[in-house]
C-alpha cells in the first residue's frame, strides 16, 4: 500500500516540502531507483582497478581516465533515475491522491526533479571525494584534483539538469520504466558520442566534457575557444529550457491514473 501524508496545504512552500519528503521516504521502501545511483558510482570503480592493474602513477592520467568513464555512466543514472521517479507516481497510483487535496501537477512533478538533482548533486560530489582520495596517493595529484575541480563542477551540473529534464519527459510521454532504462543506456552513449566533434559543443554533455578537460590541458578544448564557448553555452541553455518546459508540459497534460 502506499504511505503519504496527507496534511498538506493546497499552494505554496507547505505543499512542496511534503512533496519532496514523501519522495524521499519512498526511497526506504523502494529500492528500484537504487540501481542508477549504483550504476553513477562505476566510473571511480572501474578507475580505481584500471589505476592499479594498469600501474597509473599520474594524477592527470588517472582523472581523464576516471572521467571518460563518468561522461558515459553518469547521464545514464541521472536520466533513469528521473524517469523511475515519475514512472512510480503512475504505477503506484498517488498522483490522483494528491490532486485530490489540492496539489497540482506542476508541484508534483517539480517536486520529483528536486529530489532527482538533488540525489545525482549527492552522488557526484561523492565521486569527486573518491577522486580526490585517489589523487591523494599520487605525486601533484591534490593540486591537479583542486585544478579539475571548477571543471568537474560544471560539467556534473550540465549533465545533472539536462538529464533530469530528459528523463522526466520520456517518462511522463511513456510512463515505462523499460522504456526509460532502454533510452537511458541509449542515452549515456549518444551524450558522449560525438565529444570530438567541432560541433560537439551544440551537445550539452560534449561541450561539458570538452571544458572539464580543458581545465587539465587546455589544448583538449575546441580549436576556435570563443565561438564554441558562446555556441555551447547557448545551445545548453536552449536545450536545458526546452526540456524542462517539454517535460512540464506533457506531465501537466497526461491523463489521470485510472484512466
Amino acid at each position: 500500500p502506499v504511505r503519504i501524508s496527507i496534511q498538506v496545504a493546497s499552494r505554496g512552500g507547505p505543499a512542496m516540502k511534503t512533496l519532496i519528503r514523501n519522495e524521499f521516504s519512498k526511497l526506504k521502501r523502494d529500492r528500484t531507483p537504487w540501481f542508477p545511483l549504483i550504476l553513477a558510482l562505476l566510473p571511480v570503480v572501474t578507475g580505481t582497478a584500471a589505476c592499479i592493474i594498469g600501474g597509473k602513477g599520474n594524477a592527470e592520467e588517472m582523472i581523464f581516465f576516471v572521467n571518460n568513464q563518468f561522461v558515459m555512466f553518469f547521464p545514464m543514472a541521472v536520466f533513469i533515475l528521473a524517469g523511475s521517479l515519475v514512472c512510480r507516481e503512475w504505477r503506484d497510483g498517488t498522483c490522483l491522491v494528491w490532486m485530490s487535496y489540492g496539489i497540482a501537477k506542476s508541484q508534483i512533478i517539480l517536486a520529483k526533479m528536486f529530489v532527482g538533482v538533488a540525489l545525482t548533486t549527492a552522488i557526484a560530489a561523492a565521486e569527486f571525494g573518491a577522486l580526490g582520495l585517489l589523487c591523494a596517493f599520487l605525486p601533484h595529484g591534490l593540486a591537479t584534483w583542486v585544478a579539475f575541480a571548477p571543471g568537474f563542477a560544471l560539467e556534473a551540473l550540465s549533465i545533472i539538469v539536462v538529464g533530469t529534464c530528459a528523463g522526466t519527459l520520456v517518462a511522463s510521454l511513456s510512463r515505462s520504466t523499460v522504456a526509460v532504462s532502454a533510452l537511458g543506456i541509449a542515452y549515456g552513449f549518444v551524450s558522449c558520442l560525438f565529444i570530438g566533434t567541432a560541433w560537439g559543443c551544440l551537445m550539452p554533455g560534449c561541450f561539458a566534457y570538452r571544458i572539464a578537460m580543458a581545465c587539465l590541458d587546455p589544448s583538449t578544448y575546441y580549436d576556435a575557444p570563443m565561438e564554441a564557448t558562446v555556441a555551447g553555452a547557448a545551445a545548453s541553455a536552449i536545450w536545458c529550457t526546452a526540456l524542462f518546459l517539454a517535460a512540464m508540459l506533457v506531465f501537466q497534460r497526461q491523463r489521470g491514473v485510472e484512466e
